[in-house]
């Protein structure tokens, strides 16, 4: 059995390499994930090239250290937090840059790590970046010894727990990727494709490219932009001639028009290929690839979600991050089964809960047709456990933030952006009069000193911080509506105060779903998180018509591990409601958009109802190695009208 669980195991390694290749056939880009040295346990002084690290562990990325800890109770990251142990590690990698490469730009990218990342080359410190979940990288130019050995570290700081109310995973768990650049080229995530004017007939792309100029010259050069269809067939074409001055940054609108569009969709999730090359002398120096699809989609107040003018109910759910037993090392396989098997459950939309996702994931969104809610934090200034983002959010909010929506936006299976999970600044018993200096700081970024807030009482300070990420997100990405996920259904919420959300999110409370046309007058609505049902694969607690509803209050514990959830859909938290009876709310009703369930898998961490040794979830609809639970098969039959069900 062993050897069997190696060699699926080793598969879904093979396997996974699949979507990060194709990201990689870029020719700026290349996999920078093999041949580490990794160690558990700290030492200031391997950041330096001469520290010996012969005794370390060889590995390949990406790597979670946590999934092959024990489980044990007594982790400080709780069984919340999976029960699994933190700590601080070292990774190194050494690597030599051609002579022959002498001119150009050197870049490290790493898609995420968790957490309190810092980054060292040759010694030289890069930075710290404290977020686990948001992409990153550094120029590695200045310190580059071409020709030798250069030495990369990094160093992950992931003892200070709990820090999360999930699983989160230890180490560089996402991919890693070097690139070398022209001096001229495209910056980092530096396109922007928005669609105008689109019909069954025609569409007008506007194509944004960033350029950086870091030679010591002026650069006089030619932009060429390509769209291509599914078969490599250019169906539109752009080019623009310019001069950018040395060291600066310049961004260039472009126009393609496109005779009859295929169309992006659920059904058949088209995509195009935008190719943008700079040209120099005509010389190409620079190529970038954007992927893109065509859609028009809007939310109603009345009618919900519309895409490409036909009315569509999300029928989604939310996931963490993890991947069982393979923990929270990304592996683009074992994402592409999950979301295959939650397809053909009928599952038309993901919500990345709650955090941002992965760019595999996004990837495989786009080519399967899923809508998405993208989502960036768990918390703001207030916090929900010991040592999470809080401690972060005055100083990194806004670098985090934009870093997401310029990363994503040109994803087509993204729909919504969402700013914030059940946040502490949503209540409306939350203080708002007493200011901390930190908040008067969030106020002055407004352009309102604490006296003057006083003096207008127009906003709590927790409705202008909203305000303040929302039109950080409709700066960056004007195209999509932003929500945030929030448990204090009441219109007096600050977060709905603000008048920021364009779509109002609803984490449960179905019995306020009928007085949302009227609460919030205009508003389209979308439940953002829904059910938390409980069920355990193939346990059948009777009678099947009792209502079992643990733990009796969320801040109850449950003690009584001698009753298993039951498989019926007859036990649910008791913020939530059965499957049936949310289902039933957005069928009927055209102003809800849609749901995303909590959730589609089960997950490590947050064992409700139990506790240790409970040690992952029992919300999910198929369970942690990938077998649905009974629950799935009603969504198949409800929400796969092409599908005949039957299931005993």
């Amino acid at each position: 059995m062993k050897k069997l669980l190696l060699l699926l195991i080793g598969a879904f390694l093979l396997a996974g390499c699949r979507v990060s290749e194709e990201r990689a056939r870029n020719n700026r880009q290349q996999d920078f994930t093999a041949d580490w040295a990794f160690c558990l346990g700290d030492d200031t002084l391997a950041a330096r090239p001469d520290y010996n690290d012969a005794a370390w562990r060889r590995l390949n990325l990406p790597h979670d250290w946590a999934i092959e800890g024990e489980f044990e109770q007594n982790n400080p990251s709780g069984t919340s937090g999976g029960a699994l142990p933190g700590g601080v590690g070292w990774y190194r990698k050494t690597f030599v840059v051609d002579k022959a490469d002498k001119g150009k730009l050197l870049r490290i990218d790493f898609d995420g790590v968790y957490m309190n990342s810092t980054v060292y080359i040759n010694g030289h410190k890069l930075g710290t970046r404290p977020y686990g979940y948001i992409s990153f990288g550094y120029d590695l130019t200045p310190y580059i010894k071409w020709g030798e050995k250069n030495l990369l570290a990094v160093r992950v700081d992931n003892a200070e727990q709990p820090n999360s109310r999930w699983y989160s995973g230890c180490g560089i768990y996402r991919n890693v990727w070097l690139s070398k650049l022209h001096p001229v080229h495209v910056a980092q995530w530096g396109t922007f494709v928005t669609a105008e004017e689109v019909s069954k007939n025609s569409a007008r792309l506007l194509l944004r490219t960033t350029l950086d100029n870091e030679s010591d010259a002026d650069a006089a050069l030619e932009l060429v932009s390509e769209l291509t269809d599914e078969n490599g067939v250019v169906v539109g074409k752009a080019s623009d001639t310019l001069t950018i001055a040395k060291g600066i940054r310049h961004e260039t609108l472009q126009e393609i028009s496109v005779a009859d569009p295929e169309l992006w969709s659920i059904e058949r999730p088209y995509l195009y290929n935008i190719k943008t090359e700079v040209r120099l002398a005509g010389k190409t120096v620079d190529t970038y690839d954007t992927p893109y699809g065509i859609r028009t989609f809007c939310f109603d107040a009345e009618k919900g979600f519309i895409l490409n003018g036909k009315q569509v109910k999300i029928n989604g759910v939310c996931m963490h991050h993890d991947l069982g037993c393979l923990g929270a090392a990304v592996n683009t396989r074992a994402i592409e089964r999950q979301l295959e098997i939650l397809k053909e459950m009928g599952c038309n939309g993901i919500r990345c809960a709650h955090n941002p996702p992965a760019p595999e994931l996004l990837e495989l969104c786009d080519r399967m047709g899923f809508i998405v809610m993208d989502e960036t934090f768990d918390m703001w200034r207030k916090k929900k456990t010991a040592y999470d983002y809080s401690r972060y959010f005055n100083e990194w909010h806004e670098r985090d933030l934009t870093d997401l929506i310029v990363r994503d936006r040109n994803h087509p299976s993204i729909f919504i952006w969402s700013i914030g999970n059940e946040v502490l600044e949503q209540w409306t018993d939350a203080k708002a009069d007493t200011l901390s200096p930190e908040e008067a700081n969030l106020v002055l970024n407004f352009g309102r000193s604490p006296d003057m807030l006083a003096r207008e009482g127009e906003m709590s300070v927790n409705s202008l911080l909203t305000k303040k990420l929302a039109d950080m997100v409709k700066k960056l990405d004007p195209t999509r509506p932003v929500t945030a996920g929030c448990n204090e259904p009441n219109p007096y919420n600050h977060l709905f105060r603000s008048g920021a959300l364009d779509v109002i999110g609803f984490n449960y409370h179905d019995d306020w779903f009928a007085g949302v046309p009227r609460n919030f007058p205009g508003k389209s609505f979308i439940v953002t998180e829904s059910v938390s049902g409980l069920m355990t694969r193939g346990y059948y607690r009777m009678p099947s018509d009792s209502m079992y509803i643990w733990p009796e209050r969320w801040d109850k514990p449950f003690y009584d591990a001698s009753f298993s959830c039951s498989s019926y859909d007859n036990c649910h938290a008791p913020w939530g409601n059965r499957h049936e009876g949310t289902l039933r709310h957005v069928k009927n009703n055209d102003f809800i958009s849609g749901q995303y369930i909590w959730t589609g898998f089960d997950y490590i961490g947050e064992p409700t109802p139990y506790g240790w040794p409970a040690r992952s979830s029992y919300f999910g609809i198929v369970d942690l190695a990938g077998f649905p639970k009974d629950i799935y098969y009603l969504y198949q039959s409800e929400w796969r009208p092409d599908k005949n069900v039957l299931h005993l």
